[in-house]
């Protein structure tokens, strides 16, 4: 995040969900994801919100960190994450976040809501439908931001649905050293109107 796009007292707080792929193909990106969030909370300002999910399959999804102010118990959480195997469930992960978020963020004027989603797209087991999942994030003004990132390509369809529908943005990363530069972005675009 450059000089100019750094969040200031004067921008409205923030309330977001940082939703993590913990899925086994992320076994060698684990700690460029660690780096990512780090990176993404870095941003954070005071009266900012965060929460943290973990996500696998549907059983695997875990809110490891409530809505906190406090930066450093979010990052702790993070740092915690570990890979697991499942049938990958994006859209059970982000709906049940939206629904978390909708029902437990700040609701002063002007603040935005969003979800940070970093998965490499392959959905594979959610209950969830995607019209269902958009309608809740669209109700409670909440956009998504992806992050895709695979050792290999990552399937962006459904994350296209999702980011553009909600108002939010897809980031397609070809390799991990791309990540660095994303999470500036990423943590600059979740505080514009």
């Amino acid at each position: 995040m450059s000089q100019d796009e750094a969040p200031t007292r004067q921008d409205p707080p923030i309330s977001y969900g940082l939703v993590i792929d913990n899925s086994g193909s992320y076994r060698r990106l684990l700690e460029d994801l660690i780096r990512f969030a780090s990176a993404v909370l870095g941003a954070n300002v005071e009266g900012d919100e965060t929460f943290f999910v973990r996500f696998v399959d549907t059983q695997k999804i875990k809110l490891e960190q409530e809505f906190t102010t406090n930066t450093r118990e979010v990052l702790d959480s993070v740092e915690n994450m570990y890979v697991e195997g499942g049938q990958k469930s994006i859209l059970d992960a982000v709906r049940s976040s939206g629904v978390y978020l909708a029902e437990n963020a700040r609701t002063d004027p002007g603040r935005l809501r969003s979800i940070v989603l970093v998965t490499d797209g392959d959905e594979r087991f959610s209950l969830a439908k995607p019209e269902e999942t958009i309608d809740i994030l669209k109700k409670a003004n909440i956009r998504v931001y992806a992050v895709a990132i695979s050792e290999e390509a990552p399937k962006t369809k459904l994350l296209e649905r999702l980011t553009r529908e909600t108002g939010g943005r897809l980031y397609v990363m070809k390799n991990k050293s791309e990540l660095r530069s994303a999470a500036a972005e990423v943590a600059a675009a979740i505080r514009k109107p």
